[in-house]
């Protein structure tokens, strides 16, 4: 029965958790939220554990709980971190790295300021946990609760202690609250059986910071085992499940009920998301072909329960009347089922994008697109595309788009890591690109290319600074028209990267240089008019000095 009554409650917490972990995400906005959410699923686990398992609890010695302090715990089981989670008012524990990466568990004690350290790491651990330490009592933390064992200890077990309290006690000048409990012989490792009884936690008297080092580690060492030796001769023998409380039986509807209608709760939530996201999905397609937009696919399922919501669309193609088209293998949607009007998208496998017959080959490393009601995000790492002038492969690019109020489009592009190699071999390598651009009223678009440096490969060598700006009234670069501003550094890196790229033929680009050493000889640093009319980029320096023709879509 112990083994039965521990399993059914290990299912209880798993499910606890899970659930609570997900439904109450938004809290981890506000601190007290957190807290309150923290101390609640607490409270839920251990009425469990009283219901279903029988084990209860008594504590002597609260009158010797101070704030704030250190707390030396010894360690058997999870019980006393649920049970100093509610005891004490905002406990941090000192926990190994390995539980953050724990799903839901890691994310809110993460939140909580919890200190996650690397026993490997030596003094290195040390160092990160007091200046972790100093951070949590600066931000409010009651109580900093560390294992001076380091490890779970089964009853009985002689382990040697570490030395992080009595250096958290000289760094933090706090004193250390001794406390001692026997879960160990209830609550019992490894496996999931739980024998009935009561558990006994005593707060010992408290140790002074002013201790020095060695003495203080001294005294805790001997009071602890000292308390853990009288609580072990007092339970030898785990008590027998004829020994619980039978009155404690009663409370086992409580823990049922709120399992039952947390899980029945999440279980709606997410349906009803489901059926939502599809109806969503079906109201976006009709729109597009309304729009002239024609959007085909193989399949549409939606999976995830029951950590998101993920529709995954099969062999998909959508293609606008502006001659654009993007297909590809499989394009996951995915969502939280209290978040709908925020979707990410993720792209599988190889993506085809075309315009005007001009068609890439794009292999997505990592990319995730994000749409809200008015805004759209997307972040790519890794990212290379096959273009019929060549290769781009960029290590990271951002974008977003944001519809204001006034119904301005505004667009923000960042990059990094560009490199484009020509089907010669010849490559060049953009270190930074950052974009602004705002969608006028008239269907322009006004530019703001922060400062690049384009640099070419060894043989071509070279670095050019530059930055763009201005509006443009098409996007189509056979019509586009507008006014342009170029600032660049050296007017001779200006015309090299433009010669060396083959951006304009060698007499146009003879004549401007000629033209720009004459009006910006002797600056660093200049700006010149550009004029951008039916593809072609005017120098607008005296009459205009045509300097380039942007190749037409085909």
């Amino acid at each position: 029965m112990a083994y039965l009554r521990g399993l059914f409650f290990t299912l209880f917490m798993i499910v606890v958790t899970l659930v609570m972990g997900i439904i109450f995400l938004p809290a981890l906005v506000r601190p007290s939220w957190t807290w309150a959410i923290a101390k609640l699923w607490a409270r839920t686990l251990l009425a469990g554990l009283h219901g279903i398992c029988g084990i209860g609890d008594r504590i002597s010695g609260k009158d010797r709980l101070i704030a704030p302090a250190i707390v030396a715990a010894n360690h058997q089981s999870m019980w006393e971190t649920l049970r100093l989670t509610l005891l004490l008012p905002r406990p941090v524990f000192v926990l190994k790295k390995e539980l953050r990466s724990i799903p839901i568990f890691g994310q809110w004690t993460a939140s909580l300021g919890f200190i996650f350290i690397d026993r490997a790491a030596g003094a290195n651990a040390l160092r990160q946990m007091l200046a972790d330490a100093v951070t949590a009592i600066e931000k409010g933390a009651s109580h900093i609760v560390i294992f001076p064992e380091g490890t779970r200890a089964a009853p009985g077990e002689d382990v040697p202690f570490q030395p992080g309290v009595a250096a958290l006690a000289r760094q933090l000048d706090l004193p250390v609250i001794p406390m001692v409990h026997n879960s160990g012989h209830y609550w019992l490792t490894p496996g999931p059986r739980k024998e009935p009884g009561h558990i006994h936690l005593s707060i010992l008297p408290l140790l002074s910071a002013e201790l020095k080092r060695a003495e203080l580690q001294r005294r805790l060492k001997t009071t602890i085992s000292t308390e853990k030796e009288r609580l072990f001769a007092m339970t030898k023998s785990p008590p027998s499940s004829e020994a619980a409380p039978r009155a404690q039986r009663r409370f086992l509807i409580i823990p049922l009920i709120v399992a039952g209608l947390l899980l029945g709760g999440y279980s709606f939530l997410w349906f009803r998301g489901a059926e939502m996201m599809k109806r969503e999905l079906a109201s976006f397609v009709a729109t597009q072909q309304a729009m002239g937009r024609e959007i085909t696919y193989d399949d549409l399922s939606i999976r995830g329960f029951p950590l998101s919501l993920r529709a995954q669309v099969d062999r998909f193609s959508w293609r606008a009347p502006e001659a654009w088209r993007w297909s590809g293998d499989r394009l996951h949607t995915i969502a939280m089922p209290w978040e709908l009007d925020r979707l990410i998208l993720a792209p599988r496998g190889l993506q085809t994008i075309e315009y005007r017959g001009v068609k890439a080959q794009v292999t997505p490393g990592t990319l995730r697109l994000g749409i809200a009601a008015h805004a759209f995000s997307a972040e790519a790492r890794d990212l290379s595309a096959a273009l019929p002038e060549g290769t781009l492969k960029v290590e990271q690019v951002s974008t977003n788009a944001q519809t204001t109020e006034d119904h301005r489009t505004v667009l923000v592009v960042t990059a990094a890591g560009l490199r484009f190699t020509d089907p010669t071999g010849a490559s060049a390598i953009l270190n930074g690109l950052n974009i602004a651009a705002e969608i006028t009223p008239s269907g322009g678009v006004m530019l703001d290319l922060g400062e690049m440096a384009i640099a070419g490969t060894a043989d071509k060598g070279g670095v050019t600074y530059l930055r763009l700006e201005g509006e443009v009234t098409s996007l189509d670069p056979a019509t586009a028209s507008g006014r342009l501003t170029l600032t660049y550094r050296d007017p001779r890196a200006l015309i090299d990267t433009l010669r060396r790229f083959d951006l304009a033929p060698d007499e146009t680009l003879n004549q401007a240089e000629v033209a720009l050493n004459t009006f910006r000889a002797g600056q660093t640093q200049a700006s010149v008019p550009l004029r951008l009319e039916e593809g072609v980029v005017f120098l607008d320096i005296l009459d205009g000095l045509p300097l380039l023709r942007l190749p037409p879509n085909r």
